[in-house]
C-alpha cells in the first residue's frame, strides 16, 4: 500500500471515527442534560457536538463523493464543513474563559473576538463557495491560523492564574488546529498519512480540550472511556490491515478477486479484532482513571480514614480529617460537618443530588454527625 492510499485510508477511518465520537457526545449531552426541561442543554457541549458532526460528516461525504467521481463536490457542502471546523477553536477559547472565571474581562474580550473571527471566516467560505465555486477559502483558513496563534498568546497572558496542566491542554489543542488550518490552506493534501492525520483530525484534540477543562469527571469520564476504546479499536484494525492483511493479500494479486484464502485472511483479522476489544476497553478505562483523570484509589482512601479514626481521640479531629480526605478525593470545593439529632438505623447513610452530598455518621448515642460536600469541580456529578 503506497503512502497516498494510506493517507486516504487514514482520512476515511478518521472521519468515520469522528462521526461516531461526536454522535456519541451529542447523545450524551441530550441524555445527561442539567434538568428535564427541553432547552436545558450545556451550550459548550451542544455546540461542540454539532460543530464536530458537521465537520466530520461533511468531509466524509466529500471524501466518498470524490471517490465515486460522478461530479465535483458541492462547494456549499465544503463551506458548511469548514465553517463548523472554524468555530471549534472559538469554543475552546470560550471554555478557557469559563474555566478561569467569568470576571476576567480580557478573556471575555478574547472569546468575543474568537467568535467574531470565526463568523468572518464563515463569510469568506460561503462567499468563495457561492460566487467563485471554490471552497474552502484560503483567506479564511489563513485568518484562522493567525487568530489561533494570537488567541493562544492572549490566553497565556490573561489566564495566568490557571494551572500549567490546564494551560497545556488548550494550548496544545490550539497549536494543532493552527497547524491544521495552515496545511488545509495549502495545496499539499494527500502527501503523507501523518500530515493528513494532524490536518484533518484536529477536531478531536479540540473536543478533548473542552471536556478536560470543564467536565473532567462528568462527560470527560463517560466520553473518554468510550472514545479511547473506539480509537484503540480503529488503530488496531488499521494496523492489522496495513502491516499484516495488506502484505498477505498482495501475495494473492494473481488469484481471483474472490479468492477463498484472501477472504479467509480478512475474516481472520476481523475476528481477531473483535476478540481483542475487551482488553482494549479495559486498558482505556485504566488509562482514563489512572493517567488522565488521576482518580483517587478508593480502597486506599477508606484505609487512610480508618487509620485516622484509630489514631485520633477527639471526634472533631476525626470528622475534620474525614471531610478533608473526602473533599480531596471527590474534588468538592466546600466541605464541613455538623451535629445531627437524627440517628435512626432506617435513615439512608448518604443523601445526594448531582452537586451535593450529605453523609450521615451514625453513633451509639446522640448526637450523630453529618458530613456535607458541595460544589464538585471538573463537572463531577454524583450518580
Amino acid at each position: 500500500m503506497n503512502s497516498l492510499n494510506t493517507a486516504s485510508l487514514v482520512n476515511l477511518l478518521g472521519f468515520t471515527v469522528g462521526v461516531a465520537l461526536y454522535a456519541l457526545l451529542l447523545v450524551m449531552v441530550i441524555r445527561h442534560r442539567k434538568s428535564k426541561e427541553k432547552l436545558s442543554f450545556d451550550f459548550l457541549l451542544l455546540a461542540t457536538a454539532i460543530l464536530g458532526l458537521l465537520w466530520n460528516v461533511g468531509e466524509l461525504v466529500a471524501l466518498i463523493w470524490r471517490d465515486f467521481g460522478a461530479r465535483e463536490v458541492s462547494p456549499v457542502l465544503l463551506a458548511i464543513a469548514y465553517s463548523a471546523l472554524g468555530f471549534l477553536p472559538s469554543v475552546v477559547v470560550h471554555s478557557a474563559w469559563k474555566n478561569n472565571g467569568s470576571e476576567n474581562k480580557n478573556a471575555r474580550l478574547l472569546t468575543v473576538a474568537a467568535y467574531g473571527l470565526s463568523l468572518l471566516a464563515t463569510f469568506f467560505h460561503f462567499q468563495s463557495g457561492i460566487f467563485y465555486k471554490i471552497a474552502p477559502s484560503s483567506l479564511a483558513l489563513q485568518i484562522l491560523t493567525v487568530s489561533s496563534l494570537a488567541f493562544l498568546a492572549g490566553l497565556l497572558v490573561f489566564n495566568f492564574k490557571q494551572t500549567l496542566e490546564n494551560k497545556s491542554i488548550w494550548a496544545t489543542a490550539l497549536l494543532i488546529f493552527a497547524v491544521s488550518a495552515f496545511h488545509l490552506s495549502s495545496d499539499t493534501e494527500g502527501t503523507s498519512w501523518l500530515v493528513e492525520l494532524v490536518a484533518h483530525q484536529s477536531s478531536l484534540p479540540l473536543v478533548l480540550a473542552i471536556l478536560l477543562q470543564d467536565y473532567r469527571f462528568a462527560f470527560a469520564d463517560l466520553f473518554l472511556k468510550r472514545a479511547l476504546s473506539l480509537l484503540l479499536l480503529a488503530l488496531t484494525a488499521f494496523g492489522l490491515y496495513v502491516f499484516a492483511a495488506s502484505p498477505l493479500l498482495a501475495l494473492h494479486e494473481k488469484h481471483e478477486a474472490n479468492d477463498v484464502q484472501g477472504v479467509s485472511i480478512l475474516l481472520t483479522f476481523w475476528i481477531a479484532t473483535a476478540l481483542i476489544y475487551p482488553s482494549l476497553h479495559r486498558f482505556a478505562a485504566w488509562l482514563v482513571d489512572k493517567i488522565i483523570l488521576r482518580r483517587a484509589d478508593y480502597a486506599r482512601l477508606r484505609a487512610r480514614i480508618s487509620k485516622t479514626i484509630e489514631k485520633e481521640n477527639a471526634i472533631e479531629n476525626v470528622l475534620g480529617e474525614t471531610c478533608r480526605s473526602l473533599a480531596s478525593a471527590l474534588t468538592a470545593k466546600e466541605s464541613n460537618w455538623d451535629q445531627s439529632s437524627e440517628n435512626e438505623s432506617n435513615l439512608p447513610v448518604v443523601n445526594f443530588t448531582s452537586n451535593a452530598a450529605e453523609i450521615l455518621v451514625p453513633t451509639a448515642e446522640l448526637p450523630a454527625y453529618k458530613i456535607y460536600l458541595k460544589d464538585f469541580s471538573g463537572g463531577r456529578r454524583l450518580l
